[in-house]
């Protein structure tokens, strides 16, 4: 509910695209939230594409009164560091109004549509909304590959 909670607001704020409840808890393991006081202030989810060794930060949100304080950086961080746990290669993320943020904070680079893994690209396409992609290589984790 409080994932459904702060979607909806972002939605209506036109931050986020909109995602119906059965989309969401399809996918309710992909999603982290941070909490203050025992109340979620924001969320992001990481979608896993295997076969391209990629995955995407997606519905990354904070509420209003809790923007600049890191907890978008941090949740950004968390799932970076999920992803690299599962072997990926490489993040995305597609934004309209956070380009300047994943870019300055969070070290991405602009990339292009044929950044995404193919699916991906093809929603991003049948979707017709004007989105920035931005691609982090990811190292592996410390310790990978060696004995």
């Amino acid at each position: 509910p409080a994932i459904l909670s702060i979607i909806r607001d972002s939605v209506e704020n036109d931050a986020l695209v909109p995602r119906r409840r059965e989309d969401i808890e399809a996918r309710q393991a992909d999603f982290r939230v941070i909490e203050v006081d025992e109340n979620v202030v924001g969320t992001a989810a990481l979608h896993v594409y295997p076969d391209d060794s990629c995955g995407e930060i997606a519905c990354l949100f904070i509420k209003r009164a809790h923007e600049n304080q890191g907890y978008a950086r941090r949740l950004v961080k968390h799932l970076e560091d999920e992803a690299r746990r599962q072997g990926l290669r490489r993040v995305v993320a597609l934004s309209t109004q956070a380009r300047d943020f994943f870019e300055e904070k969070c070290g991405y680079r602009p990339g292009t549509a044929a950044d995404l893994p193919e699916s991906r690209a093809r929603k991003l396409a049948e979707s017709g909304r004007n989105s920035f992609v931005l691609v982090k290589d990811l190292p592996p984790p410390p310790g990978a590959g060696t004995r």
